[in-house]
């Protein structure tokens, strides 16, 4: 049994923790998007000294979406946390210590969008596996056959996987992950479409947690 501690900081991103390591993931952005969330002043400046993103092992960024990615916030970290490594894509593999990190390259989801660079990371600790889907295709083939044969243990997810009938039935019958965390919701306040009663119906539907107040944690057994 392994314990997985997600912190979140604002959208799709924040401090993953487990066994002595500490991940931030898309946790920097501060430019807002129209119906989602972002970290605001007071946010930005607790980032810094909250306990769960100090002195951060990796930053990891999936994809350079203003939604997802500061330049200026991630510089800001690397030179506030000097030990800090910023993992990028094109290393694609990573192994430290007892993890081991892959950046998978997945289409992002809208037409739109699926010319930009973007990538999930599979992270394998202790013989555990944890997803992190970035803003992928709703039930892409990219996606599951990065991931045929293989087990998850936790999947991180953005809350369409759960609001939509395909992104649940993927889950239920595909990728079949051990427990689910939702997130890429918006606080309160920016909820301009209802999607956090959408996902809070859903989870009639589905069974998983959801990630969307600042701050918040979820901790789980894996």
């Amino acid at each position: 049994m392994a314990r997985i501690k997600l912190t979140l900081s604002a959208n799709a991103g924040g401090a993953l923790q487990f066994g002595g390591h500490r991940l931030l993931i898309d946790a920097f952005h501060n430019r807002k998007v129209s119906g989602f969330s972002t970290l605001d002043e007071k946010q930005q400046a607790a980032i810094w000294t909250h306990p769960d993103f100090v002195n951060p092992e990796l930053i990891c960024v999936t994809h350079c979406h203003q939604d997802h990615y500061s330049k200026t916030m991630v510089d800001a970290a690397m030179n506030r946390w000097l030990k800090a490594k910023c993992l990028l894509p094109q290393q694609m593999h990573l192994t430290d210590g007892d993890m081991q990190i892959q950046y998978l390259p997945l289409i992002h989801e809208g037409v739109e969008f699926e010319n930009t660079p973007h990538y999930g990371v599979f992270i394998t600790w202790q013989g555990k596996n944890i997803l992190i889907s970035g803003d992928c295709r709703i039930a892409g083939e990219d996606l599951l056959h990065a991931m045929h044969g293989k087990q998850i243990d936790l999947a991180i997810l953005n809350f369409p996987w759960l609001t939509l009938r395909k992104g649940r039935r993927c889950l239920e019958n595909l990728l079949k992950p051990g427990k689910c965390i939702f997130w890429h919701l918006p606080f309160t306040e920016d909820d301009i479409n209802g999607y956090r009663r959408s996902a809070e119906a859903a989870l009639n539907q589905y069974p998983g947690m959801l990630l969307y107040n600042p701050f918040q944690t979820i901790e789980v057994d894996i």
